[in-house]
This record gives structure tokens, C-alpha cells and sequence, in this order.
């Protein structure tokens, strides 16, 4: 699996890319704008509330088992499934599928999890999310696979044409979340991590990139 064979440094060598520090920006909101989209999603409370009881039973468990597969199926899958519903099934998810881009380039192999702007899911056309999980719970081992990942979803978007400017990923060991933003070969990192708590937060910050 090539995807996961990159570290943040040969990414990063590999493809030219070049790190923007501190400027992470989702929709360019401002702090007025954000308290607004979050009370947006909050309207609909039920969901929010049944992601909460969900992630406070799930969480102990995921902790306990403290296993990559562990804290996928009870931390990351909930959240995402929550994303979806509150976008109204607008979009698809996938999860540990192929997506092969440029074999050559070792843009290869297993994503994670695959968000498409479509809402067609039995194939991926419109990839602009990608979450990784992290290696070992630490973000940064993971930087490096949903770098390359971003990178396929550039491609592939390019030679489809449909004229995507922004590809956004995520690392998450199941309680931490960190974002990335790709455009054109200038990769921003947010440098402020999410937490599953406030979940409102962390619902938003997925909204907004989704809903852009």
C-alpha cells in the first residue's frame, strides 16, 4: 500500500510541495461567522445529541481496547455518519477502499476513509476529504499517508475536470483530529488540533469544509 509507505518529508520532497504555516482556513470565516455556522448545526439538536450519547458510551470501550480498529469503528465512524446525515446524505463516505490514481508516483493503494462531494456510492467521483487513521495514536505518523492521498484527490479531480480548487485531509487517533488543506502544492496545516469535545466544533469544522 504506497499511500502508507510516505512520510511527511518524502511527500513533501516527492511532490514540491510547500508548508504554509499557521494560515489553515476553511471557508476564511470569521470568528462571528464560525459562532454562526456552529449554532447552524446545532438547530438540529437530535443528531448532535444522539453523536454525544453515542461517543460517550463508545469512548471508554475504544480506550480500553486501544487498538487502531478500535478507535476507528467507536470514535471516527460515528462522527462521520453523523457529518453525512446533517448534509442530508448529500455526500458519500467510503471506507477502506482502493483508490488507485498514478501508479508510477505511488499514488496507490488503501484511504481510510474517502469523503466525495457526490452523494453516488457505489464508485468515488468528486474526492475532496480524506481521513487517515493515525499510526500508533500519534497524528504525525500519519501525516505523511494522508498527504499522499490529498495529493491522488488533486489528480484525479484535474483529469476529470471538475474543477476543484481546495483538497482537504484529516489524521485522527479517535479523540484528536487534525486538518490539512491542499491548493495547488502549497499544503496548510491547521495549526490548532480538534477534540471530540466540544463535538460541536469538530461537526462544524467538517460541515463548513463539506458544505464549501
Amino acid at each position: 500500500m504506497p499511500y502508507s509507505n510516505f512520510t511527511f518529508s518524502t511527500v513533501k520532497k516527492m511532490f514540491e510541495l510547500s508548508t504554509v504555516k499557521n494560515s489553515f482556513a476553511i471557508l476564511n470565516q470569521t470568528d462571528n461567522d464560525r459562532v454562526e455556522s456552529i449554532e447552524e448545526v446545532l438547530v438540529d439538536d437530535a443528531k448532535i445529541e444522539n453523536l454525544l450519547k453515542t461517543i460517550d458510551y463508545n469512548l471508554p470501550l475504544a480506550t480500553a481496547i486501544s487498538t487502531k480498529k478500535a478507535r476507528s469503528e467507536l470514535s471516527i465512524v460515528p462522527v462521520l455518519l453523523t457529518v453525512r446525515k446533517l448534509l442530508n446524505d448529500k455526500i458519500s463516505l467510503f471506507s477502506g477502499v482502493e483508490f488507485n490514481v498514478n501508479e508510477k508516483l505511488q499514488l496507490n493503494g488503501i484511504c481510510d476513509y474517502i469523503i466525495s462531494k457526490s452523494s453516488e456510492q457505489y464508485c468515488v467521483e468528486v474526492p475532496v476529504l480524506t481521513i487517515a487513521e493515525a499510526k500508533e495514536a500519534d497524528l504525525n505518523l500519519g501525516m505523511g499517508k494522508v498527504i499522499a492521498e490529498m495529493v491522488a484527490f488533486q489528480q484525479f479531480n484535474r483529469e476529470s475536470n471538475l474543477g476543484i480548487k481546495n483538497i482537504y485531509g484529516c489524521v485522527s487517533n479517535g479523540t484528536h483530529w487534525r486538518f490539512l488543506r491542499l491548493e495547488d502544492r502549497n499544503l496548510h496545516i491547521d495549526n490548532r488540533d480538534r477534540y471530540l469535545y466540544p463535538i460541536e466544533d469538530l461537526v462544524e469544522t467538517f460541515r463548513s469544509i463539506l458544505s464549501n
